[in-house]
């Protein structure tokens, strides 16, 4: 009986040994992995021309004559923000910039249906903070009704209010 009370412990202690091994094991797999990735991702980088200029020219339309004045006129938007490291500090010493929104630009008429479309990343999320003046962008105007927002906060908030409230 104290024998196989002692090896059933050893088994324990190898089952745990190989637990820990393994685990070890895939950690260092998935830091290759990644590690590689981003190398092989490095190299494609740049090879083709990508510019939204060019890919999406041909889905811009223009403004319709017989709608009257916008009721909301967004004007060559431009926003950064600091570029996220992959190391251990993260980015609190990093320059480097990445912009999220490029000279976004468009017009809201009265009666419109009107949504904003794109992939995770794309800042659609900084563009509606922008609008409705929880960000402030780096370059460009946002106007409600002709009123420009950042200098008119508080009656564009009035005007949004009542608007949601209608």
């Amino acid at each position: 009986m104290i024998k196989s009370a002692q090896s059933s412990n050893n088994d324990y202690f190898i089952y745990f040994i190989l637990l820990i091994s393994s685990v070890v094991f895939y950690h260092i797999i998935i830091i290759c992995i990644e590690f590689f990735s981003f190398k092989i991702s490095a190299k494609f980088k740049g090879k083709g021309d990508y510019s939204p200029i060019k890919l999406y020219e041909n889905d811009v339309e223009e403004d319709p004559s017989n709608c009257g004045k916008p009721l909301v006129e967004v004007k060559n938007i431009f926003k950064t923000y600091k570029s996220k490291s992959n190391s251990k500090l993260g980015n609190i010493f990093s320059r480097e910039r990445v912009s999220v929104l490029k000279d976004v630009s468009f017009n809201v008429y009265n009666n419109e249906i009107f949504g904003i479309l794109g992939h995770n990343g794309a800042g659609k999320s900084t563009l509606i903070k922008i609008m409705t003046g929880l960000l402030k962008s780096d370059h460009g105007n946002i106007y409600y009704e002709g009123t420009e927002l950042f200098s008119n906060l508080n009656k564009i908030k009035k005007i949004l209010v009542s608007i949601l409230f209608y």
